[in-house]
Parts: structure tokens; C-alpha cells; sequence
């Protein structure tokens, strides 16, 4: 696995930790569907929350929330979407995008952790 690849395990790790620690309750992790991923799908009280999580160790590329584009946040709708029509437990239920921008250590043992709640999807 190459290290980019297991930084962003690491640190979708890390956001399931603190979604957890905040009562959050996990429903699964990289739901993988045609043209798309969702890095991790909790539940919050009554409310589906569909969360991209990006990770970075420098900021030698921006800011890590910087990394979900227009097209990201598209294939993640697409993806919710998808999961949705799936699972007919969840298709009454109300929801929202999340992103999660995490800043790893160099041993990825901490991180910085910023959670923006409700983003638009446009």
C-alpha cells in the first residue's frame, strides 16, 4: 500500500475514533459504488451523515478540506445517493455532507482534527 494511501486509512480511522467519541454511530466505512466513495457513513441522533475525510501531513498542497473539489463533492452526492436507494432503512431518513480535514503527525500516531458540518454539495 503506498503511504498516501495509508495515511488516508489512518486518518479515516482517526475521524471514526472522534465521530465515535461524540456519539456518533458508524455505519460503515469506504462505500464503494460506480464513479464513487463514501469515506465513512455515521448516523447522528435521527440524522445520515456522509463524511469525506482528508488527511495530509504538510500543507505543501494547501489546507487538507482544500483536496474535496467540486467534482469530489458530486461523486460523493452521487455515491449518497446510491447508498440510499440500497438501503431502504435509510431512505426516509434526513442527511447531510460532512467533511473531516485531518493534519497527521509524521507518525500519523495525532492529528489535528477540523469536522465542517453541513457542507454544500454544489
Amino acid at each position: 500500500m503506498a503511504l498516501s494511501q495509508a495515511r488516508g486509512r489512518k486518518g479515516e480511522e482517526i475521524a471514526a475514533r472522534y465521530l465515535q467519541s461524540r456519539g456518533y454511530n458508524i455505519i460503515t466505512m469506504n462505500a464503494r459504488y460506480k464513479g464513487g466513495e463514501i469515506d465513512i457513513v455515521a448516523k447522528e441522533k435521527n440524522e445520515l451523515v456522509f463524511v469525506e475525510v482528508k488527511s495530509r501531513s504538510t500543507r505543501t498542497f494547501g489546507w487538507p478540506e482544500e483536496g474535496v473539489t467540486r467534482q469530489k463533492r458530486r461523486r460523493m452526492k452521487l455515491s449518497a445517493g446510491l447508498f440510499r436507494s440500497s438501503h431502504t432503512e435509510y431512505q426516509q431518513c434526513a442527511y447531510r455532507f460532512d467533511i473531516m480535514a485531518l493534519e497527521l503527525d509524521e507518525g500519523a500516531q495525532k492529528a489535528r482534527v477540523v469536522h465542517y458540518k453541513n457542507i454544500e454539495m454544489n
